[in-house]
């Protein structure tokens, strides 16, 4: 039998205090972020702030032109961008583009790789955006929500990377879930965590409470948890789908959340097959990150 590791408790102001350590995230990005909550943000808004970081603009029409958009024409500028990716497209792009690039300058334990992290958060961006679409809830929310959804994890890596340790071996040691883990070592969460974090930050709120309930979102105040938990579950093949077209969900995977917004059988294939095209190009967008971890 398997002796009992030993618990690391964190308290969640202790981890606020490390968080306000942490270097600010750029004004760009707060100010995309908060964007999310004006509907009548204009293209004229929308370039005004991303050409605040002339560095960003250079990193976004790099991206924007390679291989992960796979643009039927080369784009020089943030409006031709716009114009041709989609406004909301160009939003989400600039957002991700930044927050990779920020954190990239983390220490993290050699068992955390930042590549593999961003890339599971960008699967998971794209496939909420998509489910969202779907559901005819908003895509730009749904984007940064799913992209930021594990934020407390990397937090945990860089900041407490013991008590990130023991969570392993105890998920491993008990076969057990990570949230599970976490709340038998640590008491308390990534969830939490990155709840705590995005409220820090002044983000949206449906991005805040998604964040806190992407593991349980039948505690959540709106649908966007339920679209962020399903996209997480799908990028971790936790949906099989049978020849027959029968759906099987994997342990933790919510029934409720499928029924409210599961899609059907041929979508979710178009889902995947959209994901598998996009994640083949996505060194491109996490380049600058995994040169830095390397």
């Amino acid at each position: 039998m398997n002796r009992p590791l030993p618990s690391h408790p964190l308290d969640l102001k202790e981890v606020m205090a490390s968080v306000r350590a942490l270097p600010a995230l750029p004004e760009v990005v707060f100010r995309l972020i908060q964007s999310l909550d004006d509907p009548n943000l204009d293209l004229a808004q929308l370039e005004a702030l991303v050409t605040m970081d002339q560095a960003l603009v250079a990193k976004v029409l790099r991206i924007a032109n390679s291989s992960f958009y796979g643009l039927l024409r080369q784009v020089g500028t943030v409006r031709d961008a716009a114009m041709v990716m989609g406004f909301g497209a160009l939003r989400n792009l600039a957002i991700a583009t930044a927050t990779i690039n920020h954190f990239s300058s983390l220490r993290l334990p050699p068992d955390f790789t930042y590549r593999d992290f961003w890339a599971h958060g960008m699967a998971c961006a794209l496939a909420a955006e998509w489910l969202a679409l779907e559901c005819r809830e908003p895509e730009g929310v749904a984007f940064t929500a799913g992209l930021l959804h594990d934020m407390g994890r990397l937090v945990l890596a860089s900041d407490y990377p013991a008590h990130y340790a023991a969570c392993r071996q105890y998920k491993v040691a008990h076969g057990c879930g990570l949230i599970e883990a976490e709340q038998a070592v640590l008491g308390l969460t990534h969830p939490t965590i990155g709840a705590a974090m995005a409220r820090h930050w002044h983000f949206p709120l449906l991005v805040a409470d998604a964040i806190e309930h992407h593991h349980q979102p039948d505690r959540a105040q709106t649908p966007l948890a339920h679209l962020v938990h399903l996209a997480d579950g799908l990028v971790r093949e936790q949906v099989r789908l049978g020849e027959d077209g029968e759906v099987t969900l994997g342990p933790y995977l919510s029934h409720a959340s499928w029924a409210l917004h599961g899609p059907a059988p041929q979508a979710l294939e178009r889902l995947r097959h959209t994901l598998q095209e996009r994640l083949h190009a996505i060194d491109e967008l996490i380049g600058h990150g995994q040169e830095a971890h390397r």
